[in-house]
């Protein structure tokens, strides 16, 4: 299945702001829900936002709703964090709202509220949200919980932004992520590959930066289940690396950006692709 994936709100389009942050936090929980989907077998393509993408809210929907449309997505997930101060007065729990009820949904809903949050199930939204009415196919935005809940923030910190990823993507699946899944995403790495972080911590337990999972950074050595990235001295999760697609074999036609101080001869490079330094 084609999923596309996207963290609500950008920095100057705001989402919603209690005892923690929800354009911090559903960043995090989205790049879960990538990681686990991809290790479940799905094509997922992040249709997020740069965090400083725009202040207008429609250009900001308009965004990860085109992409997830050109690009012939058979799902759309989008990830929020509810705020009970304007609407449900004090409300706490966790909810999907959709277009139409459908089956992955509930069971991401039901997911959610299996790790402790109250089950607010799904809520039919019809035209009124931009993601469902302007998406071509089944969608649903999550709200994982409510940010200024006292009881719902205890319960999301506990469990972290990764396990609710994990129960998302897994309940989208229908499948459990196993230790077979982990290996055969991990497995094919060495020493040498360039990739790209998706996990939210390194194996030291320090939150991953946005530049870092940004960047493509160079394996340079592999200990166990983990992996020493050489641009940044730091180590990661082989579970939570993924082959950069500009590591990919060279091939004519391809973009290249030249790296050497000398070449064998005058070359005319033309092209697709560009391959990171």
């Amino acid at each position: 299945m084609k999923i596309a994936v996207r963290g609500g709100h950008t920095e100057r389009c705001t989402g919603s702001v209690g005892i923690i942050k929800e354009l911090t936090e559903d960043r995090l929980v989205k790049d879960a829900v990538i990681k686990y989907l991809k290790q479940l077998g799905h094509t997922v393509l992040d249709v997020t936002p740069p965090v400083n993408y725009t202040s207008n809210e429609g250009t900001d929907l308009a965004y990860g709703v085109n992409k997830a449309n050109s690009w012939g997505a058979n799902m759309f997930v989008s990830i929020h964090f509810n705020n009970a101060y304007k609407t449900y007065n004090g409300a706490i729990g966790t909810e999907v709202c959709v277009y139409n009820k459908f089956s992955e949904a509930q069971r991401v809903v039901d997911g959610i509220a299996s790790l402790g949050f109250k089950n607010r199930g799904q809520k039919v939204q019809g035209n009124g949200l931009y993601e469902l009415r302007e998406t071509t196919m089944k969608s649903m935005i999550i709200e994982v919980c409510f940010v200024e809940a006292t009881k719902d923030v205890e319960l999301y910190k506990r469990l972290g932004a990764d396990t609710i990823g994990k129960k998302i993507a897994e309940s989208i699946a229908n499948k459990k992520v196993t230790s077979s899944n982990t290996t055969a995403a991990s497995t094919s790495l060495k020493v040498g590959d360039r990739v790209k972080i998706t996990g939210s911590k390194y194996a030291t337990g320090q939150t991953i930066s946005d530049w870092a999972k940004k960047q493509v950074h160079t394996i340079q050595q592999i200990k166990g289940d983990r992996a020493l990235l050489k641009e940044i001295t730091s180590w990661c999760y082989l579970k939570d690396l993924q082959i950069s697609t500009s590591s990919k074999k060279l091939e004519v036609g391809m973009y290249v950006q030249m790296v050497g101080s000398k070449s064998v001869s005058y070359t005319h490079l033309r092209a697709h692709e560009t391959l990171a330094n």
